[in-house]
């Protein structure tokens, strides 16, 4: 690491707009456009770990909407590769701008320590990527999960006291 630095922002005064938009309380309008997509085509065909990933998606949001869930939360889109140039180039340009391949899918950002999970179906095994993300996520103090269904995931929030019965 050097000690230049790369790009500094440049520091302003926020908008006295701004800071009443800050100020104000989250809605559950404004939850519903941040958490709930307009549904797949009937067309899109979707592999295994995408289908329990849907579902453990719509369990989130589900428990987000209830105000059961303490924590913000997002699904880490880490499947950019493919085949084609496009996507290859797509997936440079990722790269280059900050992913991390092997990521886990899960990131929860809770007033307390961050927590990552990783979801798995099947008899799926994390790849090389995977483990090597684990191995830094536990050296820096975080939790790593590795989970099978939207159940589990269920349980690990328990766990991590992030998620109340409703």
């Amino acid at each position: 690491m050097t000690d230049t630095i790369l790009y500094q922002t440049p520091r302003r005064k926020p908008r006295r707009d701004m800071l009443a938009i800050r100020a104000a309380a989250m809605t559950v309008g404004d939850m519903r456009r941040l958490i709930c997509p307009r549904p797949l085509s009937s067309n899109v065909v979707l592999q295994p770990e995408e289908s329990e990933a849907v579902r453990v998606a719509n369990f989130l949001r589900e428990v987000t909407l209830q105000g059961r869930l303490n924590a913000v939360w997002l699904h880490v889109a880490n499947e950019a590769a493919g085949g084609s140039r496009t996507a290859k180039l797509r997936y440079a340009k990722a790269l280059n701008m900050g992913m991390i391949p092997g990521m886990a899918d899960y990131l929860f950002l809770p007033q307390g320590p961050a927590f990552l999970c990783e979801l798995k179906v099947g008899k799926g095994r994390q790849n090389d990527n995977q483990i090597a993300v684990e191995k830094w996520a536990r050296e820096t103090g975080l939790h790593y999960h590795l989970f099978y269904s939207a159940g589990e995931l269920e349980q690990i929030l328990i766990d991590e006291r992030v998620l109340t019965n409703g």
